[in-house]
């Protein structure tokens, strides 16, 4: 969550930080599963942007989810 919030915010150096952490702590981290229990899809979809522009999950391809 720290590395999504940081992204959004654009702190790329608290970004890179954290999910350096991330990568050390747990380096089969899935960014896909993380945050799925969300009941709101667009919390789920604002998670995972902010998981997008930390690095930790591939950008959209455009074609569909």
């Amino acid at each position: 969550m720290l590395a999504a919030a940081d992204a959004q915010l654009n702190r790329t150096e608290e970004t890179a930080r954290a999910v350096a952490t991330i990568r050390r702590l747990d380096p089969t981290f899935d960014p896909q599963e993380f945050g799925t229990k969300f009941l709101n899809v667009d919390d789920l979809e604002h998670l995972r942007e902010g998981l997008r522009k930390a690095g930790l999950l591939a950008p959209e391809t455009g074609h569909g989810r």
